[in-house]
């Protein structure tokens, strides 16, 4: 009889691992209580949980409460025992029990005195403040609530719905400007998110809401639904801010001109944002105009001289204009700013390459392959430099790198072939 409760215990485990939770809750109704009864009590007690657990999916939640009541009474000190009875708590809309059984999950965890028999609960310290924070919500204790609710995104950053419960918190209590903030940075850690995007789409059926909710699908690239939010809120689109939404959704879908039109319009009224300088840069150079977006640049740069990736764009398109000195010095800022940055270390040697530097080329080819060591021109280019310098050597060894890239390369071949009657014979 024994080998036959195991085999109950084992097939209930291996149903609730699969995620089949119906097939779990029928195969517990169909037991015998008598068979139950023959458990042995750690069996029965992590099998209770797993039922337990698995009513919980299913939405049997007065059923999972009675076992969760039942457990924390045999393991009172039991993390996820309290995890499973502050959930159900939750779910039954019993919130001073969820707010006690949370309240013991910490303090057990703190005493370092609780047990882990049935999951590793210590790990789900998130979903217990989000819980506490619900309840304490429910209860008319708001700031006490999203007080739980930025300790749940503290304890995992990652967790769409605690983010989605604080940002909620606050646009009920119509702290729009908060609340697009939190749904910002949930978008930034989870931007598939379909929970997040839903309270985001709920959100704009107000228009205050939906002024919150601009800024918010442009920060997570969501461009056509800044597009469907200006459509559906006309009132929106005549305020000059909104203009710069509007133009930044155009341009993440490739339409150049009529995002260039509506930055123009918007920094016509906001002459110091360097952030939308910048943008306007990205547009022009992407339309082909480098001294427009060079321009650009400049002027977010003398606003903001910190600013980084500033100094990167500003020298890509003083390269596209030929004004290599100049490309060079802005591009050294960003390396001075961003030395950890090596993605741009290539940009730089050709830089030197076509200024014939070819010692300091060398250099940064060498440290931009050894992180992009399929980069095929820049070995050629490096070879180049090499027999520049008369290292032919090293040119050969160089070109070698880009024959194994791209070994069809006729040219290549025959440089190969070049330097190596140069080379003294052996």
């Amino acid at each position: 009889m024994s080998e036959v409760n195991n085999s109950v215990l084992e097939r209930a485990q291996r149903l609730f691992e699969a995620n089949q939770f119906l097939g779990l809750v029928a195969l517990f109704e169909g037991l015998p209580a008598s068979e139950v009864r023959q458990l042995a009590r750690p069996d029965k007690l992590r099998l209770y949980f797993i039922v337990a657990s698995a009513y919980l999916r299913v939405g049997k939640v007065p059923a999972a409460s009675r076992f969760a009541n039942m457990l924390v009474k045999a393991c009172p000190d039991d993390l996820g025992v309290l995890h499973l009875a502050a959930q159900t708590s939750c779910e039954m809309a019993e919130y001073d029990r969820t707010i006690h059984y949370a309240d013991r999950y910490f303090d057990a965890l703190e005493s370092d005195h609780f047990s882990q028999k049935f999951n590793s609960a210590e790990a789900l310290q998130s979903e217990l403040y989000r819980f506490w924070g619900r309840a304490l919500k429910e209860t008319g204790k708001g700031e006490e609530a999203a007080e739980k609710f930025r300790k749940a995104i503290d304890a995992k950053s990652d967790d769409s719905l605690a983010y989605l419960d604080l940002s909620h918190f606050y646009f009920q209590v119509k702290k729009y400007s908060e609340a697009g903030q939190i749904l910002s940075q949930g978008f930034k850690k989870a931007p598939q998110s379909e929970e997040l995007l839903k309270l985001a789409e709920g959100f704009c059926a107000t228009r205050e809401g939906a002024a919150v909710c601009l800024k918010v699908f442009a920060d997570a690239g969501k461009w056509s639904k800044v597009l469907t939010v200006l459509e559906k809120h006309s009132s929106l689109r005549t305020l000059v801010w909104a203009k710069k939404f509007k133009a930044q959704a155009l341009a993440g879908l490739g339409q150049w001109e009529e995002a260039k039109f509506l930055y123009e319009e918007y920094l016509a009224s906001f002459l110091d944002d360097w952030e939308v300088l910048n943008e306007l840069g990205n547009v022009c150079f992407q339309l082909g105009e480098f001294d427009r977006a060079e321009e650009c640049y400049r002027r977010a740069l003398e606003r903001n001289p910190a600013w980084e990736e500033g100094w990167r764009n500003l020298s890509v398109s003083l390269s596209r204009l030929g004004k290599l000195k100049e490309a060079r010095a802005s591009l050294e800022q960003y390396i001075t700013l961003v030395p950890e940055d090596k993605t741009v270390y290539g940009f730089f040697a050709d830089l030197l390459y076509r200024e014939n530097e070819f010692g300091r080329a060398v250099n940064f080819y060498e440290d931009f392959l050894r992180f992009h060591p399929a980069e095929k021109e820049a070995w050629v280019k490096l070879a180049d430099c090499y027999l520049n310098l008369g290292h032919t050597q090293s040119a050969l060894s160089s070109f070698r790198q880009a024959h194994t890239l791209s070994p069809e390369s006729d040219e290549i071949r025959t440089k190969m072939e070049e330097l190596r009657r140069q080379l003294p014979k052996i």
